[in-house]
């Protein structure tokens, strides 16, 4: 079976960002996949606008089934209120003065808020969200569920936007949390048994240590998991065969502490994984696109030098 795995394309209305992304998915479409699978941040901004345009390039290539498609939610699908007003970096100054309003925003948003934007983006997804295996208590918005591809392969999608936009922990809401009661009960689930357990969620799990020698420690403070370590034990605990992620704007795999648990981030939009899965084993590669499509490199990732973390 030949998966496909994307994250972060951070699609706006800008011309540029959506040939780039309309390109990638017909090259995807071109390279026979049978499931692509998305792991949050569609969209920059979180408008309808945007998760509309989004959905027409995906029917355009015939992604637009349970079959074909899963979907989770990213930071920017989810807190569009804060990115509305920081829509990048470089826009952070000019936007200064929208501070105040921004921060009593984060103040005031609620569970209740975050429940209904997770229901809103299930809603707009809904044809691709059916047929899935939830818990029967505990869920919030539709998440943990089971997706079972084939005999052989079943996806695992858990939400890591679980900690809320907060003024002293995640004033930029961009850190995560994983609900680790309902991670580790859908894991255990009878439907994996015997199964190869693909898991999906949006936030990395590379050490803060790591990320702050790369990118600095104010960044690996504010873009990070807030529990790590616990939900790298509960995969470690179940086996899981693969996890994929994104929101860290890199391109790497690399591999939990042990080496137990295979990694694959495709947080850089500029790549995109081809997952192979035949006779129990799995094969990643890796594909470069530029921005108009053209494939620039191409190689196994486990050809690529590999970190445990």
């Amino acid at each position: 079976m030949k998966i496909a795995h994307i994250s972060d394309l951070h699609l706006s209305a800008v011309d540029e960002v959506v040939a780039a992304i309309e390109n990638k998915i017909a090259a995807i479409n071109t390279a026979g996949v049978e499931h692509l699978i998305i792991t949050g941040d569609l969209t920059q901004k979180g408008e309808e606008t945007e998760f509309q345009l989004f959905l027409e390039i995906l029917k355009r290539h015939n992604f637009d089934s349970s079959e074909r498609l899963t979907v989770i939610p990213g930071n920017h699908d989810l807190f569009g209120f804060f990115f509305r007003n920081f829509q990048i970096p470089k826009d952070f100054y000019g936007s200064f003065h929208k501070l105040p309003q921004t921060a009593l925003q984060v103040h005031k948003y609620s569970k209740k808020n975050y429940e209904d934007d997770l229901r809103s983006f299930n809603s707009i997804f809904n044809g691709v969200l059916d047929r899935v295996i939830k818990l029967s208590s505990g869920e919030i918005g539709g998440f943990p569920f089971i997706k079972v591809l084939s005999e052989q392969v079943a996806l695992v999608a858990l939400e890591s936007n679980g900690l809320l936009p907060q003024l002293n922990k995640n004033a930029i809401c961009s850190n995560g949390y994983i609900n680790p009661v309902s991670a580790d009960k859908i894991m255990a689930h009878e439907t994996l048994k015997n199964k190869i357990k693909i898991v999906l969620m949006h936030h990395h799990l590379v050490p803060e240590s790591e990320v702050t020698k790369r990118n600095g420690k104010w960044f690996s403070e504010t873009m990070k998991l807030v529990n790590r370590q616990e939900i790298s034990e509960i995969f470690k605990k179940h086996d899981v065969d693969l996890v994929l992620h994104g929101h860290y704007h890199y391109q790497e795999e690399y591999f939990l502490e042990d080496g137990v648990v295979k990694v694959v981030n495709n947080g850089d939009k500029n790549f995109w994984s081809l997952i192979d899965v035949s006779n129990g084993k799995i094969e990643t590669t890796s594909t470069f696109k530029n921005p108009i499509g053209q494939q620039v490199d191409s190689q196994s990732l486990s050809e690529r030098r590999l970190e445990n973390f």
